[in-house]
């Protein structure tokens, strides 16, 4: 008995092992009635399950076993059985579940004192957090497990740590600190050898540039991770880096490269048994929308929707909502579309997916809008603002952070190459001793001087970027002071032509008529000299009032927008539908006057150059704000989209005021100009 399980003992403590071999071990085992042993050979086959990728199996072996050493109290096995079901339950899409026993594990490892099994499990913790979008939860964990591994100074972990904190930074935004971290990751991994974690960092840097449209680079940096895979045989890996470059090849408009790289990480997907990580469905029902091929958008996207029933993905699940409603408002099934967008609109709203929110709150918006709905209509456009607002300032911000980390991406995309050279530098300079001082030296100090160029560089791009930021402003402001002296100028002309040409022209027209009667001769000369002035008198008063229109002054905004509507629009066969609800009977004379001039020229660029038969129009205040839509059927802005003089006058326009205006497309074809006025 001692013999066999000493036995038993020394094949655990082997290399290799297989499941035949565990299946002889554990029938010898119940012979003896050796339940630690038997129990720990489990583990050991638990273990083997999950290094064959069938971890659901690897799953049920191990709550077996924490069952066993539960019941004897034995809280070392118990903390490493706590992390394998953690780490387990995480690769089949059960996050609750991994989070549960991760949490157990780490709190028991703490009281043994036991900082390695804490280390692994923060890890896991950080991993799962990481998937469900919880980015800062995410970085605390890592925080304090890059402390216990540099505690117990183990190179594994800490690579491990700083390569995921490099991921939750950038997708938090953080570029510099993500690029830190990605190349002190990388500096372990290439020390080590580790091809496989070298290629996670190439995906890693890969999503970093896609994140800032810049796609070649992107794809660069997958290929390399691609070639790395495909030498390692490592076939989950192979999947999610073929996904990665068709999601860049899909943002970059190249739609049949996106469409290869996503069918091959789709037909790997099928013969791995991570459930949650074979969600490429989902970007292929994008492509296929993209590409007007409905059926095969459909076939894709159901089948990853059942799949994403069972993954805590909700971030992942506002996206296949959105491209649900947008699949079945294009087969004609506009309750089920309005339903998918609401659900996407609602889960978005809960991971802050700012892009899938404008986009489904529009969809909801134009949805309504065309049933007569205002109420809904203007509530989700509301929302559609907001979220446009929100992502404007989130790019703004991240177009400055990227100024600051691109000096260093440079490096960090070569940074194989680099290390390999540095490493064969230092070999060579190990044979010359005296040379390798010398060399070193110089090395050193064209790292700093590059180090400074690159320092003062960036001090001079920022300064230039914050002196353009100051010329805007200042450049609005004159916008501002133009515009405002040209619409009093404009009031004070009319005034002058009104009350003195006008006038005066009056007075001539009657001395004329006094004579008329008391001449003989010269009848007709007077009579055409009338006419004459007649004719002067009204076109003065014509110029009069277009500079100022007396609508506008004397009776309001809404008149005056339907003089412009009468005389423009209508008199050139366009229909217009014109809703005004909501409004007070007069508002600031600049507030009217901006609103006037404004419609003044969307409707001439409607006649002149839209194409238009019909316009809708909307004027309304809510929530303290005047919102002001126009909508035309016409052909569109196409690419000269915020260009031209006349969009520029109107975006110059509405600065005067504090407010805001955006151009869009339409729902098939013509143009939306909405404008949003604080009061």
């Amino acid at each position: 008995m001692i013999t066999r399980i000493a036995a038993i003992f020394l094949f655990l403590l082997s290399c290799s092992s297989s499941f035949a071999q565990i299946d002889s071990l554990l029938v010898l085992i119940e012979q003896e009635q050796e339940d630690s042993s038997k129990f720990m050979l489990k583990y050991q086959l638990g273990k083997e399950y999950y290094f064959s990728n069938k971890y659901q199996q690897a799953n049920q072996v191990f709550e077996e076993v924490l069952a066993y050493f539960s019941s004897v109290s034995d809280s070392s096995s118990m903390v490493s059985n706590h992390i394998w079901i953690s780490i387990c339950s995480e690769y089949v899409g059960n996050f609750e579940k991994a989070i549960s026993h991760g949490d157990i594990a780490y709190r028991l490892a703490r009281q043994l004192g036991d900082v390695e099994s804490a280390a692994m499990a923060l890890n896991n913790l950080g991993i799962t957090y990481k998937q469900l979008g919880r980015n800062a939860e995410a970085l605390a964990i890592y925080e304090i497990g890059l402390g216990y591994s540099k505690e117990i100074s183990d190179t594994d972990y800490e690579a491990a740590f700083l390569e995921n904190m490099g991921i939750v930074y950038s997708n938090l935004g953080h570029f510099v600190e993500a690029l830190k971290s990605n190349l002190a990751a990388l500096k372990i991994y290439e020390s080590q050898g580790d091809e496989q974690s070298v290629a996670e960092l190439q995906l890693n840097i890969g999503l970093l540039y896609k994140r800032n449209k810049e796609y070649q680079k992107a794809v660069d940096h997958y290929k390399k991770a691609i070639d790395i895979e495909i030498k390692t045989k490592d076939s989950l890996g192979l999947q999610i880096a073929y996904v990665n470059s068709g999601n860049a090849y899909l943002e970059w408009g190249k739609l049949e490269e996106a469409k290869k790289c996503l069918l091959k990480g789709k037909a790997i997907s099928e013969g791995v048994e991570v459930r949650c990580t074979r969600l490429v469905g989902i970007y292929l029902g994008n492509l296929y929308l993209q590409l007007s091929q409905l059926d095969s958008a459909e076939y894709y996207l159901e089948k990853d929707m059942k799949t994403l029933e069972t993954c805590d993905f909700t971030r992942l699940n506002s996206m296949a909502s959105f491209l649900m409603g947008k699949l079945r408002f294009q087969q004609g099934y506009f309750y089920e579309s309005v339903n998918f967008y609401k659900q996407s609109l609602k889960e978005s709203k809960l991971t802050d997916y700012l892009s899938v929110q404008k986009d489904a709150a529009l969809a909801l918006y134009e949805y309504y809008k065309k049933m007569g709905d205002s109420q809904k209509a203007l509530q989700y456009h509301e929302t559609y603002l907001t979220a446009h607002d929100s992502l404007f300032n989130q790019e703004n911000t991240r177009q400055l952070t990227w100024l600051e980390a691109n000096a260093q991406m440079e490096r960090v995309s070569d940074s194989l190459k680099y290390i390999n050279e540095q490493e064969t530098r230092f070999f060579n300079l190990e044979l010359k001793q005296q040379k390798s001082r010398t060399n070193m030296i110089l090395i050193l100090a064209g790292v700093v001087f590059v180090s400074l160029l690159l320092f003062y560089l960036y001090l001079r791009n920022r300064q230039q970027l914050l002196y353009q930021v100051e010329i805007s402003k200042e450049r609005q402001k004159g916008f501002k002071a133009v515009i405002t002296a040209e619409e009093a100028e404009r009031s004070r002309i009319a005034k002058d032509l009104h009350d003195g040409v006008v006038q005066h022209l009056a007075a001539i027209k009657l001395v004329l008529a006094q004579a008329l009667p008391k001449l003989n001769e010269e009848t007709e000369t007077i009579l055409k000299a009338q006419r004459l002035a007649e004719q002067a008198a009204d076109d003065t008063r014509t110029i009069s009032h277009q500079m100022m229109p007396k609508a506008l002054m004397e009776a309001g905004i809404v008149p005056a927008m339907k003089d412009v509507i009468n005389n423009q629009l209508t008199l050139n066969q366009i229909t217009v539908e014109f809703q005004h609800f909501g409004l007070k009977e007069r508002y600031p004379q600049q507030v009217e006057v901006t609103i006037y001039r404004i419609f003044q020229e969307l409707s001439n660029n409607i006649v002149k150059h839209a194409q238009a038969k019909h316009v809708d129009v909307q004027l309304m205040e809510h929530g303290g704000k005047l919102i002001f839509i126009v909508e035309d059927d016409g052909i569109g802005i196409g690419d000269s989209k915020g260009s031209g003089i006349g969009l520029n006058n109107i975006s110059s326009r509405i600065l005067t005021v504090d407010g805001k205006v955006d151009f869009s497309s339409g729902e098939s074809s013509g143009t939306v100009v909405t404008m949003v006025i604080p009061l």
